[in-house]
């Protein structure tokens, strides 16, 4: 009886030829079939949580706002998801041709020291992430962020206008009136 169990588990292991390639392959592009349908049922079901979280949207301007990307991990290290995560995201197609000059490092270690990643953003300030505590999607939405924020002073600066914007303190005081919100009758209108 064990050694029925035994063969039909190598069956399922290996697959009716015996070859595991075969069937590691088959395996691999079964999960991503699932996976991609999946995806794509989420993105239906809830298109305003999925355009803020997993658009490639983000994928495609992640890079847009850094010139060197450097990923440490010990890939003995059961915590490096993160890193790995970010590094297939860096490397998506999408990605790159964002910004093909952005540079990508990966350094692999042999220590214990925890995986971090340190992105330089075009205008040269250095950011270091705790990869074992932090999220690839944390990591990118916090660089997206800045990438807005870099952007609103570009715009500022070519418009001729002083960067950062300085409101005088009197007017941080001041009143708002605020706005009256309208009837569903004078909106049709």
């Amino acid at each position: 009886m064990i050694v029925l169990a035994c063969l039909i588990l190598l069956l399922q292991l290996f697959g009716s030829d015996g070859s595991p390639e075969k069937a590691y392959v088959n395996r691999c592009q079964d999960f991503s079939a699932r996976d991609s349908a999946f995806k794509k049922q989420s993105e239906q079901n809830n298109p305003a949580l999925f355009s803020v979280l997993g658009n490639s949207q983000g994928r495609k301007k992640m890079l847009k706002f850094l010139s060197k990307v450097k990923i440490e991990f010990n890939a003995l290290d059961p915590r490096t998801a993160s890193c790995l995560e970010f590094l297939a995201q860096c490397n998506a197609r999408q990605a790159k041709e964002s910004n093909p000059a952005c540079q990508l490092q990966v350094k692999r270690r042999t220590d214990d020291h925890p995986p971090q990643i340190t992105v330089t953003f075009v205008n040269g300030v250095e950011e270091v992430f705790d990869a074992t505590s932090t999220p690839a999607q944390t990591i990118r939405t916090m660089i997206l962020e800045k990438g807005q924020f870099l952007e609103t002073e570009q715009m500022f600066r070519e418009a001729g206008e002083k960067w950062p914007v300085i409101i005088p303190e009197e007017e941080l005081h001041q009143s708002f009136p605020g706005t009256k919100p309208r009837k569903a009758e004078d909106k049709k209108q």
